[in-house]
């Protein structure tokens, strides 16, 4: 009889601590701004227009070095946010060596998993649930496709619903007028591509497959070799045609490029080549050139830019 009241006693001693503590499945930070962690710019930008003052939104990335190995102390750091934005994929390659804790954690791919895009020997190729397979790398810039924006941006806002019901109202709100935005940027888009319909654009990889999938246009995706460079420098035309013609790229109409750095490197290519060139930038990252439209810029402002751009070109 003794030893089960002493049972009883430790049972509600423990219950009695719990009721002072958090359980496993509360979120730590019970007040002030939700802290979000995002693994790219467009995700970080993303939480804060969705969330607007009610999150404190970092990013987890080097903006001018992405693939750079985070130490332990920024694991630690990025585990203790409410809310841990991945956008699926397999890079940067260090996000496969650390975990952070599942149920903080959010893939905003989640709902877009057919819509994904794997690229494997210089080819694209759309890929469904089971992901990619071997050897194949799922390509990261799903944000320049604003139809999947508007499905990841609907996923950020749930999430952000679930760990704040009782401010449910504002995110609701504040990702209504954010919804509206990439509503207008795809129509605008689809409308500045229409020249492209069917063509071929030429690119360094497959960062624009997104943008060329939604919006009607093939990617040809070449390698340089090592004898110039396409992000600058000066190359040699005849080495430059006959690695053309080896690329078999004859089709091709356009060239994009990211890097305003890289511009006059691009137009003698362009021109040698026949193409017309643009500069679009992918917006996976806070530090770029600064923008044409906007004091400060951001996401948004890069997108607007990558249309003024195409509607200027034709």
């Amino acid at each position: 009889m003794y030893k089960f009241a002493v049972l009883i006693s430790f049972v509600l001693m423990l219950a009695a601590c719990r009721s002072k503590n958090q359980t496993p499945d509360e979120p730590q930070n019970i007040s002030g701004p939700v802290r979000i962690a995002a693994i790219c710019y467009p995700l970080q930008y993303f939480a804060d227009r969705i969330g607007g003052n009610l999150v404190e939104a970092t990013l987890m990335v080097d903006s001018l070095n992405q693939s750079a190995r985070p130490t332990s102390e920024d694991v630690q750091k990025w585990s203790q946010a409410d809310l841990i934005l991945l956008n699926g994929g397999e890079s940067p390659g260090w996000l496969q060596t650390v975990s952070f804790p599942d149920r903080k954690t959010v893939d905003v791919t989640s709902t877009i998993r057919s819509d994904l895009i794997s690229v494997a020997e210089g080819f694209t190729h759309r890929h469904g649930p089971q992901g990619p397979k071997l050897q194949e790398m799922t390509v990261l810039e799903t944000w320049l496709d604003f139809q999947l924006c508007v499905e990841q941006a609907l996923v950020i806002r749930d999430a952000l619903i679930k760990i704040r019901p009782g401010q449910s109202d504002q995110f609701i709100k504040n990702h209504a007028t954010f919804e509206k935005e990439l509503i207008d940027l795809d129509q605008k888009m689809r409308k500045a591509c229409g020249f492209l319909q069917g063509k071929t654009v030429v690119a360094d990889g497959p960062q624009y497959s997104y943008l060329a999938y939604r919006y009607g246009f093939k990617i040809a995706i070449v390698k340089a070799p090592v004898r110039f460079d396409l992000s600058g420098g000066d190359f040699s035309g005849e080495d430059l045609e006959r690695w053309w013609q080896e690329q078999n790229k004859d089709t091709a109409f356009a060239l994009f490029f990211t890097g305003l750095e890289a511009k006059d490197s691009f137009a003698r290519l362009g021109k040698n080549l026949g193409l017309a060139i643009y500069r679009i930038r992918t917006g996976g990252s806070s530090i770029e050139e600064s923008s044409t439209t906007a004091d400060d810029p951001d996401w948004l402002a890069w997108m607007e830019d990558n249309i003024q751009a195409l509607r200027a070109g034709h």
